[in-house]
C-alpha cells in the first residue's frame, strides 16, 4: 500500500492523504491477485519459443523480435490459432502492462508459461503487475532528487520530471477517482466493470489546470470502496480473500514538516554531544587531553546545529525556487496557446473576408 502525499501546485498549501494499494489497483484492472508461483516454469523445455524462434536458439528473445513475427504477415499467417494468441499474450504482458522497452530480452519463464493457456488465465497477474508498479512509484523523488537538483543547477529553466514503467494507466485512473474534479475534463460510466474501462475523455486537459484541479476547495476520495455490483462479484471475492489473509498491513506513516525535522535532528544531535560530554568527563581524571576532547565535541556540536539549520533554509528555498520556475513555464505556455488561439481566429477572419471578396468580383 502507498501513502500518497499529493501537493502539485505551487498555489496550494494543503497535503492530503490518499491510498494507493492492492484494493485500489484490482477494483481499476479487474486483475486477479494471489500467491505468485514461477517456480514451475523456471526449467523445462522451451518448444512454443523454439517453434517461433528457431534462429534464436541458445540467443535471447526481446520484445522487438515479438513485435517483428506479428508485423511479418507470412510468418504470423503460418503459426496456429494457439501460438499466434501465445504471442499477444507475451506482447501485451511485457510492453503494455508492465511497460518494458522494446530491447529487453523475454524471461524463458513466460514463454513456459504461457505454453499452457489454462494457466496463464489463472495466473495471480494483478499481484506481479501491482508488484512491477509497486516498485517504480516507491520513493520516486527521492530517486530522482539527485538528478534534478544538477539539472536544476546548470539550468533555471530545468523542469523535473522523471519516467514510470509498468501499468501507469491504473495509478492516472486511480487520481480520476480520487480527485471529484476531474469530471470537468472526463466522463466515467459507474456500471462499467472495471472501472479503467468506464473513463472516457470529455474535454482537452491543459497543464494549466493543474491548479483547479488539486485546489484547496476541490474534494477527495482518500479511500476507494467497492461498488454492490464489484462486491458481489466472483473475482473481487476472491482477491479481498487475499487481501485479507496473506498481504501484510502497511505500518502507520508519519510526515514531518521541515521544521519537525529540523527540530528532530537537533534532538539528535544534541543527544551525541551530551553522551560524548560524559564520556569525556568519565577519564578527565587519567586523560590530561579530555579539555580539550570536551571543547572539540562542543565546537562540533555547534557546528552541526548551524549545519542542519542551513539545510533547512535550503530546502526551504529551494522549494519556493522551484514553484517559481513552474509558474513561469505554466505562464508561458498558457501564454503560448493564447497567441496561437488568436492567430487562428485572425486567419479565420481573414479567409472569410477574402471569400467575400472573391464572391463579390
Amino acid at each position: 500500500m502507498i501513502l500518497i502525499m499529493i501537493c502539485p501546485s505551487f498555489i496550494i498549501r494543503k497535503v492530503i492523504a490518499c491510498i494507493f494499494g492492492r484494493s485500489e489497483f484490482a477494483l481499476i484492472t479487474g486483475l486477479p491477485f494471489g500467491i505468485i508461483i514461477f517456480g514451475l516454469y523456471t526449467s523445462g523445455e522451451l518448444k512454443f519459443r523454439n517453434r517461433v524462434f528457431p534462429h534464436k536458439l541458445g540467443l535471447n528473445v526481446a520484445n522487438l523480435d515479438v513485435i517483428g513475427v506479428i508485423e511479418d504477415e507470412e510468418t504470423f499467417r503460418k503459426l496456429c490459432d494457439q501460438d499466434s494468441i501465445r504471442l499477444c499474450l507475451i506482447l501485451d504482458l511485457e510492453v503494455i502492462f508492465m511497460g518494458r522497452l522494446l530491447t529487453c530480452p523475454v524471461d524463458d519463464t513466460l514463454f513456459r508459461l504461457v505454453e499452457n493457456l489454462e494457466d496463464w488465465n489463472c495466473f495471480s497477474w494483478g499481484e506481479h503487475i501491482w508488484t512491477h508498479l509497486y516498485d517504480e512509484i516507491k520513493n520516486v523523488i527521492e530517486k530522482h532528487s539527485d538528478e534534478h537538483f544538477f539539472g536544476m543547477k546548470k539550468n533555471r529553466m530545468y523542469v523535473p520530471t522523471y519516467m514510470l514503467s509498468g501499468l501507469v494507466y491504473a495509478f492516472q485512473v486511480w487520481i480520476l477517482e480520487s480527485f471529484e474534479r476531474c469530471n470537468c475534463w472526463w466522463i466515467k460510466d459507474p456500471k462499467v466493470i472495471p472501472r479503467e474501462l468506464g473513463w472516457s475523455k470529455k474535454s482537452i486537459f491543459k497543464r494549466s489546470d493543474c491548479c483547479y484541479r488539486f485546489a484547496k476547495e476541490s474534494t477527495t476520495t482518500t479511500d476507494i470502496m467497492p461498488t454492490i455490483a464489484e462486491y458481489e462479484s466472483s473475482w473481487w471475492i476472491r482477491n479481498h480473500v487475499f487481501f485479507r489473509q496473506h498481504v501484510p498491513k502497511a505500518p502507520v506513516i508519519e510526515h514531518h514538516s521541515l521544521f519537525e525535522t529540523y527540530l528532530s535532528k537537533l534532538e539528535k544531535s544534541r543527544k551525541r554531544a551530551h553522551s560524548s560530554f560524559r564520556v569525556s568527563s568519565s577519564v578527565c581524571t587519567t586523560d590530561i587531553l579530555s579539555p580539550k576532547k570536551w571543547l572539540k565535541d562542543q565546537v562540533i556540536f555547534e557546528l552541526n546545529v548551524r549545519v542542519f539549520k542551513l539545510e533547512t533554509i535550503i530546502q526551504v528555498l529551494a522549494r519556493f525556487f522551484v514553484e517559481d520556475e513552474l509558474r513561469l513555464c505554466f505562464e508561458d505556455e498558457e501564454r503560448m496557446l493564447l497567441e496561437q488561439e488568436k492567430n487562428i481566429i485572425e486567419e479565420q477572419r481573414f479567409r472569410l473576408e477574402e471569400s467575400k471578396r472573391m464572391r463579390l468580383a
